[in-house]
């Protein structure tokens, strides 16, 4: 039994890149861990450029399938751009990220994983991996996505796709802002969960959500129930299998330049003084300069007026 066991995770990833990547076609497979965190100068191989200057990752069509434990492995402070399909499958984990990564671009990003499609390990707490625009699509036998100390943030206009036999999510802190998910299991949050302006529906066996601690609703209208189908309006979360939150407008997007803490009108506002600002320096010296001229135009004729009489 515990062999049987031992490779339940390998035969789940297999079955889920069967289901998931059928359709598509890849030229320039990559068959071996790709580890980013490794690289120290430019560096490309097939689907993926890394920038050393800039620790930027662009993965353009990258398909990774592996055997091994871990499809990519990218290091804090990384930034990822993506362009294209791109999919990574590999017996453990599809993708591992250390520390704060950014992922953005139009591009598609799927990880198929036997534990986890995107697993964050690192032990810094205030460290976000935050995915912003594109659309991921994460699946792993244990959870969808797992972050064990790091913030997981999926936001402005990002289309997010979870799909486990165990969690959708398992993380500490996890705030969805402004963005679209669908998962089919559990979302497990120790600390703190947030959903803002966000449309996000869950189905699941179990308890939709898992959060003991705080769970923070703003913008959005909660339906809840057992089963997708029998969605009702509900004024808050009790513990239902199926939850639907839909976003009630953009009133709740919060300051690019001071963070959550302010309202996004903080930003026009600001916006609005460095223009009014820039208009006076340039306004203000040209008005002088006609009232300079101006008295001086008078105080000329005036002495010529003088001169003639």
């Amino acid at each position: 039994m515990r062999n049987k066991k031992r490779f339940l995770p390998v035969l789940l990833a297999a079955a889920l890149a069967a289901a998931l990547l059928a359709p598509a076609s890849f030229a320039g497979t990559v068959t071996e861990t790709v580890n980013v965190q490794y690289f120290n100068k430019n560096t490309s191989g097939d689907g993926y450029y890394w920038n050393n200057r800039t620790d930027t990752l662009t993965l353009t069509d990258l398909h990774i399938t592996t055997q091994s434990a871990y499809g990519m492995r990218i290091p804090d402070g990384a930034v990822v751009e993506l362009v294209g399909d791109n999919v990574i499958s590999a017996a453990s984990v599809a993708l591992a990220v250390e520390g704060d990564v950014t992922f953005k671009g139009d591009g598609t990003l799927t990880l198929v994983g036997g534990q986890y499609g995107l697993y964050g390990y690192a032990t810094d707490k205030s460290l976000i991996a935050r995915f912003m625009a594109g659309e991921l699509t994460a699946a792993g036998g244990e959870a969808a996505v797992c972050f064990d100390t790091a913030k997981f943030f999926a936001e402005n206009g990002a289309k997010v796709t979870l799909k486990s036999d165990g969690l959708a999510v398992s993380g500490v802190a996890v705030k969805f802002l402004d963005c679209t998910v669908d998962a089919n299991a559990p979302i497990a949050v120790s600390q703190q969960l947030v959903i803002q302006n966000a449309d996000v529906t869950v189905s699941a066996g179990a308890p939709a959500l898992d959060c003991p601690r705080t769970l923070t609703l703003s913008n959005v209208k909660l339906e809840a129930g057992p089963s997708i189908a029998s969605l009702a309006a509900a004024e808050s979360y009790g513990g239902e299998f199926a939850v639907r939150f839909t976003h009630t407008g953009r009133a709740g997007r919060t300051s690019i330049l001071f963070g959550d803490s302010c309202p996004a009108f903080v930003d026009y506002i600001l916006l609005a003084a460095v223009l009014a600002g820039a208009a006076a320096a340039v306004v203000l010296p040209i008005r002088r300069q006609k009232k300079k001229d101006a008295a001086a135009r008078a105080a000329y004729e005036e002495m010529m007026n003088s001169t003639k009489k």
